[in-house]
C-alpha cells in the first residue's frame, strides 16, 4: 500500500479494493499460522509420536517436509527447550 501511495494512487477505489484483498488475505495467513504453531506446540507440550497426518497442514503451510518439523520437533525435545520458547 506504500507503494500506491507513493504513486499518489492510494485513494482510487481500486486501491481500496486491493487494499481489503491484501488485509484479508494476511489475516487468513496469520490465522494459518497460528494454527500452525498450536500443532506444533502441542507435540513439544506432550511427548507423543509425531506423525506425518499430524503436521500436514503446517507442513503445507510452511512449504517444508516432514522430515525437517519432526526433525525440529525432536531437537527441541531433546534439548528441553519449553514450549513457549517455540
Amino acid at each position: 500500500m506504500r507503494i500506491l501511495e507513493k504513486m499518489g494512487i492510494r485513494k482510487c477505489p481500486q486501491a481500496e479494493n486491493l487494499d481489503k484483498y491484501i488485509e484479508k488475505l494476511i489475516n487468513g495467513q496469520n490465522l494459518q499460522s497460528t494454527s500452525c504453531i498450536k500443532a506444533i506446540g502441542s507435540f513439544l507440550r506432550k511427548p507423543k509420536e509425531i506423525t506425518e497426518d499430524d503436521l500436514r497442514n503446517p507442513i503445507k503451510t510452511y512449504q517444508t517436509t516432514y522430515d525437517f518439523l519432526k526433525t525440529d520437533i525432536e531437537r527441541y525435545r531433546h534439548q528441553n527447550i519449553k514450549y513457549e520458547c517455540f
